[in-house]
């Protein structure tokens, strides 16, 4: 889903008039390169998400993987499951049936 190959997508220059071309530039190669991707590429991502993984979710021909379920009452465990070790899958908060 992320071809990290092809050309990085253009960070707007959100400082326009308060800073060189060249500073904002800085910026974004520092932003990009730390893991922060701009919006354009993350809309990307989910598009291509949405077209080629949530059809086989739907079809259940893939299904995530669950590591534990808490009640909604009980957020504060499932935070703190987040944070061991030895976890396996998505820790998920139950908030009941839906009306």
């Amino acid at each position: 889903m992320n071809d990290r190959t092809g050309p990085r997508p253009t960070i707007a220059r959100i400082w326009r008039g308060r800073t060189t071309a060249a500073r904002a530039d800085e910026y974004g190669r520092y932003l990009y390169e730390h893991g922060i991707r701009p919006l354009e590429e993350k809309a990307l991502a989910v598009g291509s998400f949405a077209r080629e993984v949530v059809p086989h979710l739907a079809t259940g021909r893939i299904v995530p993987l669950v590591d534990r379920v808490f009640p909604a009452a009980d957020a504060a465990a499932a935070f703190d499951r987040l944070q061991e070790p030895g976890k396996l899958g998505k820790v998920l908060l139950d908030f009941g049936s839906r009306p």
